[in-house]
């Protein structure tokens, strides 16, 4: 276990933008060392409620919940909630891992082919 070199993820292209529906949000593209694309999409919100909201939305999208409970046992109730889901790729038969959270008036989002990889990117950058 011990000589696994840890993943490093490099930071090919970022930028902002507006969903849809008018929210802004900030991405960055990464490529890991062995070659598996991570993306961190952050939307912020007017209020944490309305970040919730979203999460919860997306949350009845995924094909699959794995894990979801509060960020931090701390003081769940500031720091929001957690989830690692699943959701369809669209066009494709192949599924997308998130890791998503809620911080503040900010969702969080980590997502990849690789499950494995967006909880590594996850621990690695936000821990």
């Amino acid at each position: 276990e011990a000589d696994i070199q840890p993943l490093e993820f490099k930071d090919l292209q970022g930028g902002r933008a507006k969903t849809p529906d008018g929210i802004p949000f900030s991405y960055h593209l990464y490529r890991s060392s062995d070659d598996v694309g991570v993306t961190t999409i952050v939307e912020n919100y007017s209020s944490p409620a309305s970040a919730q909201k979203a999460l919860r939305k997306k949350l009845r999208t995924a094909i699959k919940i794995i894990e979801r409970g509060p960020r931090t046992e701390d003081q769940p109730e500031e720091k929001g909630e957690r989830a690692v889901v699943t959701f369809a790729l669209p066009g494709s038969h192949k599924e997308q891992a998130a890791v998503l959270w809620t911080d503040g008036q900010q969702l969080y989002r980590i997502e990849s082919l690789s499950l494995k990889h967006a909880l590594a990117f996850e621990k690695q950058f936000y821990r």
